[in-house]
């Protein structure tokens, strides 16, 4: 379930030249809006058109939106050109608010099928931010990830639940992608297991 969208959009708007007085100094310019995003939002393509249509001041509206992560502006004798940076939404919490690489919540005007996070405000580290991006990146379909200060990350699949601990994290991930590679192949009923054990593990099927 990895996020792996690349998109970039351009708007040109042209419609009369976009006439706007105060907003163009009284002249008549083309304008295009180059946006780049790694997850798909047509829902902030539109927000973006509605407000630049309006005349409003693009710069100000721009910097009011958390989901913008930067913005460029480029002037010319008949163009203005305008470069927007969406951030990269990396997991959702329970409120529907994304989370970036930083482990900071923003809102984004859609919604997107990512990993669930759950994790306390006081237990977001360093040390748990690069847990989390090494999970995500190992799982590729991973569904729900659950910290505890106490017993570490509970990691959901989609044909598994599994506890992992905050340890030796990269053998007990290896160790589980090959018991969900196995359950696959073999179609098997989703299962929930613990990992934190360094023999083995327990195993029990879905209650």
């Amino acid at each position: 379930m990895k996020t792996q969208y690349k998109i970039i959009s351009t708007i040109v708007l042209m419609a009369c030249f976009l006439y706007m007085s105060s907003f163009l100094n009284n002249e008549k310019k083309i304008i295009s809006v180059n946006i780049s995003m790694d997850a798909k939002c047509n829902e902030c393509i539109t927000d973006l058109k509605k407000n630049l249509y309006m005349g409003r001041d693009f710069s100000k509206y721009t910097k009011s939106k958390g989901w913008i992560e930067n913005f460029f502006r480029s002037d010319t004798t008949k163009n203005i050109s305008y470069e927007i940076v969406l951030k990269k939404p990396i997991f959702i919490n329970r409120n529907n608010f994304y989370y970036d690489k930083n482990f900071n919540l923003f809102f984004m005007p859609t919604f997107l099928e990512i990993p669930k996070l759950s994790i306390d405000k006081i237990d977001i580290t360093n040390e748990t931010i690069s847990q989390a991006a090494l999970i995500k990146n190992e799982l590729s379909n991973l569904v729900h990830l659950n910290y505890s200060a106490l017993s570490g990350w509970e990691v959901k699949t989609k044909t598994t639940i599994a506890y992992i601990g905050k340890t030796d994290l990269l053998n007990r991930l290896a160790r589980l992608k090959k018991i969900i590679a196995n359950l696959e192949q073999k179609n098997a009923k989703p299962i929930t297991l613990d990992l934190r054990y360094q023999q083995g593990y327990v195993l029990k099927k879905f209650e």
